[in-house]
């Protein structure tokens, strides 16, 4: 298996066309996107089966005759720890401006679960 230096990385390299493909279908207009970037990764639910959500912060060029547009999504992914995230499903899109990217968590980055203080 290919090492990644964090989950971002490997959502970058491994789902690529997944999220690409999404992006389009949610844009409708046909126009090709290329310059994909997930720019930002934050964990925003996890459950006892394994299960992880996640937004991304992502942007990407599209290019038609007259003009190039870059343009910014939050992208919501679920899947599976257990399958090492293989099984990654798009359940959101939503067009935003780069400055409502969520904020790169090193939590959500590495996995690692958030224990309060008062818990260790």
């Amino acid at each position: 298996m290919t090492q990644y230096a964090n989950l971002k990385d490997y959502f970058q390299k491994e789902h690529f066309n997944l999220i690409s493909n999404a992006i389009s279908d949610y844009m409708k207009n046909g126009k090709p996107i290329n310059n994909l970037v997930i720019h930002s990764l934050v964990c925003t639910d996890d459950d006892a089966n394994f299960n992880a959500e996640f937004e991304l912060g992502v942007s990407v060029k599209t290019v038609s005759v007259k003009e190039t547009s870059a343009l910014s999504f939050i992208v919501t992914v679920r899947g599976s720890i257990e399958q090492r995230f293989r099984d990654i499903k798009v359940i959101g899109i939503r067009r935003v401006t780069s400055d409502m990217f969520p904020e790169d968590n090193i939590l959500s980055q590495f996995i690692l679960p958030d224990i309060p203080v008062e818990e260790l």
